[in-house]
């Protein structure tokens, strides 16, 4: 299993905005092959927020890296955020009962 995480700080103000925008996504990635979950973590205080997509493989992953920079666009236009940071990680350890 892979994962994609972005991390962008935006307005505290705008956090709510980011949150909306980052829940219409589940019919624009459940279509994609491979997709496994997705979740977002948010410090209302700071701004910050880090959205974290899973995928079986990581040519699955690397398949969905225009829509994904597409939904960070309009992640940042919602959030007021500042150009976000993007990383793959493999993931090497997640519970069973999540598989």
């Amino acid at each position: 299993m892979f994962a994609r995480v972005t991390t962008m700080k935006g307005s505290p103000d705008n956090v709510g905005d980011g949150i909306r925008e980052f829940t219409n996504q589940p019919q624009r990635y459940g279509r994609e092959d491979g997709f496994m979950g997705k979740y977002l973590l948010v410090d209302r205080t700071s701004g910050e927020m880090i959205s974290i997509t899973l995928w079986e493989t990581e040519g699955q992953l690397q398949a969905t890296a225009a829509t994904a920079s597409k939904q960070r666009q309009r992640n940042v236009q919602a959030a007021a955020a500042t150009p976000p940071s993007v990383a793959i990680y493999e993931v090497a350890y997640h519970p069973p009962e999540m598989a």
